[in-house]
């Protein structure tokens, strides 16, 4: 299910264009390396976002056929179902670098510039897999340190200061005198 999933989110891009380096092997997935694909259009990163997530939808109806065929049991068919399900929601929680949180990203980007879009990411990311770490039980954890992993490598390589962000956003909402 995971490759497929990643493999539609590769063919898609390669359909628009985009370069794609590997496929990195996890040890909770996959993740293709596409290049410069935070700086595309949004429509078209959302369309290689969905590309990925709607192979989830398809599989629905896939294990039911399969099952409707007798070729496997009830028990096996309810647990491809479950575990199709439990990828598709923990995909679209809005943590990056996952695609809920490059969804996240897409839709801030409407709004806000990309420099500032990503710093907000970022930093929810980091303090929401914090969260769910604390909060989550134990097999969630180990998922949780391996996403905080990619998360922190993910700011180191690109220069982000979250905290010096999270303190500049916080003095940027307060009124300034000189401007009332």
């Amino acid at each position: 299910m995971l490759f497929i999933h990643e493999m539609a989110h590769v063919l898609m891009a390669l359909k628009l264009g985009y370069q794609v380096g590997v496929i990195h092997v996890y040890p909770f997935g996959f993740s293709a390396q596409i290049y410069h694909l935070d700086h595309g259009q949004v429509f078209e990163i959302l369309l290689i976002l969905f590309a990925g997530l709607g192979m989830h939808l398809l599989f629905f109806p896939l294990i039911e056929f399969v099952y409707r065929w007798d070729m496997i049991s009830f028990g096996f068919r309810d647990y491809l179902m479950q575990i199709n399900a439990a990828i598709l929601l923990f995909n679209l929680l809005p943590l990056y670098p996952m695609d809920g949180g490059r969804i996240f990203l897409c839709i801030l980007r409407f709004i806000f510039s990309y420099d500032f879009s990503r710093k907000v990411v970022l930093f929810f990311s980091l303090i929401f897999s914090i969260l769910l770490f604390i909060i989550g039980m134990w097999n969630m954890k180990i998922i949780m340190l391996f996403l905080m992993f990619l998360l922190i490598n993910e700011i180191r390589r690109n220069g982000e200061d979250l905290v010096e962000f999270s303190y500049r956003q916080r003095n940027h909402f307060k009124l300034d005198k000189n401007h009332v």
